[in-house]
């Protein structure tokens, strides 16, 4: 929906920008924001654990229930229903991507910095993780052909890459 929306609004806009601006509206932290503001939540079916550990307030299971609630509108009504209701609530996060006020992904961003003098290899590396397995931290690290640069931590795996890029770019932009 959000992608064709881009594409019939914005025809002249490079497809690499739709691509970014696509990503960054839809993003779990658009997603879980909107289930948020409609208190999602509260409706939710958990386990015990999962829900005394915050599941009903964790963005990837608040990102997921508004996904479901959007599948479950288009299957009892229409596409142009759930493309009205998909709109309805994420215009506003289109307009902050179309304004760069969202979608700060530093793994692209690092990605776009080492390689703009060629093609260079990223890699995330797992070092540890620790916790209970409903609170899990993970540390992962960057490689850039064969070098290590920095280490980051977070709440999943995708988040502690997003941290270690965030470092690493950080480092390389302070030379």
């Amino acid at each position: 929906i959000i992608g064709e929306y881009l594409f019939k609004t914005y025809p002249d806009m490079a497809e690499g920008n739709l691509t970014k601006i696509k990503a960054a509206t839809v993003c779990e932290d658009s997603l879980a924001s909107v289930s948020r503001s409609l208190q999602l939540g509260q409706y939710l079916l958990l386990g015990h654990g999962e829900r005394a550990s915050g599941g009903n307030d964790r963005n990837s299971i608040l990102a997921d229930t508004f996904e479901s609630l959007i599948g479950a509108i288009y299957i009892s009504t229409d596409y142009q229903t759930a493309m009205a209701f998909v709109l309805k609530h994420l215009t506003t996060y289109i307009m902050q991507a179309l304004e760069g006020k969202r979608g700060k992904d530093y793994k692209t961003l690092l990605q776009e910095y080492v390689q703009r003098d060629g093609d260079k290899h990223i890699v995330y590396h797992l070092l540890s993780e620790s916790g209970p397995d409903h609170a899990k931290t993970f540390h992962m690290e960057v490689e850039i052909n064969g070098v290590t640069y920095e280490a980051g931590s977070g709440k999943s795996k995708k988040i502690a890459e997003q941290h270690a890029a965030q470092l690493t770019l950080e480092q390389l932009m302070a030379k």
